[in-house]
């Protein structure tokens, strides 16, 4: 950049001058003697940046602040229990009796004998164990942090460092045969190790294969809290990318928006008689569950060994309760039946059901339901009766969620079947399997 030229003495100021044609930028001329401040000129051509200086050196650390005070001793550990007593001295020598004095009137007694010397002492038994360690005490408050170093002056550029390795291009396919994980990401953070996101269509964002030998997983995931984490997170079409509070899962699935056709978790069998899913031990559920059937499955009592035994669910298009038992009328041919303090709370409509046993004779309900009771008469005394109450119920969950009996198909549905097998209809007509073999044609792709 040129030398400025001097600012001219102050005054009305003059016209400005011709501007000159543009060429090179000329040497500013030489600088006026400075006067009162005149109309600011105009700017002259922005000469070229100069380099960059190179960076100064880090400043020093500044000083560690002050140790925190040391935290309160631990409480002492419990007196470990005495070792054993050590076994007694063998007893000294009894000392020489006195003289016996002469019969008749007693003579003085004899002195007594010197008391015989102590026995060894035994030896110490061993020590108890040693108390458990007591806790440790709190820790001290942090020490106060140390001033800031002055900055120092920016040192000189470094010579630029050799180019890191590329990452993993996509798309990535690899291939390994080694005896521990072929591919492992560890984030000690609190976001996700590895995130995929599909985009829209028959796609899977991340799918892996079990090896052909016993004890293999395609994806594993381990929750290593026993609250707030999950083993593997799975988030369907707009659901929530986190871990549920209190939980600590293996498999958590997250559906989003899509009603009926999004869904946190789908277990799909992949041939007849496999199973599209497998609970090993209790399960809760605390929504509401659809299913075409419904039985339980046990060892046979009769043969534990060689047979299972199945019974199917009682199925009613009311959400019913039922309660039965036995009783017996007295004298005056008449029984008290109690039910659950709950009963009333939980239960309306109710119906009634009596049946004799082992005699003739009638019975009537004689006092419908009232305090969770009822009344039952005979015109016998002593007749025994075998009784079932059915409730519906009305508890808030149940008000909110009523069983809707017949139900109209959607659009999209509507020409498709749950069980097409049941109607002698191809697998191209079952609702879900059409798009099951649509995603597994995808991935033969």
């Amino acid at each position: 950049t040129g030398v400025n030229g001097a600012t001219g003495a102050t005054g009305a100021t003059g016209a400005n001058g011709a501007t000159g044609a543009t060429g090179a930028t000329g040497a500013n001329g030489a600088t006026g003697a400075t006067g009162a401040t005149g109309a600011t000129g105009a700017n002259g051509a922005t000469g070229a940046t100069g380099a960059t200086g190179a960076t100064g050196a880090n400043g020093a650390t500044g000083a560690t602040g002050a140790t925190g005070a040391t935290g309160a001793n631990g409480a002492t550990g419990a007196t470990g229990a005495n070792g054993a007593t050590g076994a007694t001295g063998a007893t000294g020598a009894t000392g020489a009796n006195g003289a016996t004095g002469a019969t008749g009137a007693n003579g003085a007694t004899g002195a007594t004998g010197a008391t015989g010397a102590n026995g060894a002492t035994g030896a110490t038994g061993a020590r108890g164990a040693t108390g458990a360690t007591g806790a440790n005490g709190a820790n001290g408050a942090t020490g106060a942090t140390g001033a800031t170093g002055a900055r120092g002056a920016t040192g000189a550029t470094g010579a630029t460092g050799a180019t890191g390795a590329t990452g993993i291009a996509l798309p990535f396919s690899g291939s390994v045969s080694t005896p521990n994980d072929a591919f492992v990401v560890n984030n000690t953070g609190t976001g996700a190790a590895i995130v995929g996101t599909a985009a829209t269509g028959n796609v899977t964002t991340i799918l892996g294969v079990g090896a052909t030998v016993a004890t293999s997983a395609g994806v594993a995931g381990t929750a290593n809290n026993a609250s707030a984490t999950a083993g593997v997170l799975g988030v369907a079409n707009g659901g929530t990318l986190t871990v549920i509070t209190g939980l600590s899962a293996g498999v958590l699935g997250r559906a989003g928006i899509g009603g009926a056709n999004s869904a946190g978790i789908v277990g799909v069998p992949a041939s007849a008689g496999s199973l599209a899913g497998l609970f090993l031990g209790n399960t809760s559920v605390t929504g509401v569950l659809s299913k075409g059937a419904g039985t339980f499955k046990i060892d046979h009592p009769l043969d534990p060994e060689n047979k299972y035994l199945y019974h199917s669910f009682v199925e009613s298009p009311d959400m019913m309760n039922i309660y039965n038992g036995n009783i017996v009328t007295d004298k005056n041919g008449e029984a008290v039946v109690v039910l659950p303090e709950y009963f009333e709370a939980l239960n309306k409509d109710f119906r009634y059901q009596l049946t004799v046993v082992g005699q003739f004779a009638q019975a009537i309900v004689g006092e419908e339901i009232s305090n969770s009771r009822f009344t039952i008469k005979t015109d016998k005394p002593g007749v025994k009766v075998s009784w079932q109450v059915t409730g519906i119920r009305k508890d808030p969950f149940a008000n909110t969620n009523r069983v809707q009996v017949e139900v109209e198909k959607d659009a999209k549905e509507r020409g498709f079947y749950l069980h097409p097998e049941a109607y002698n209809q191809p697998d191209s007509k079952a609702i879900n399997k059409k798009d099951i073999k649509e995603i597994k044609s995808d991935k033969s792709e």
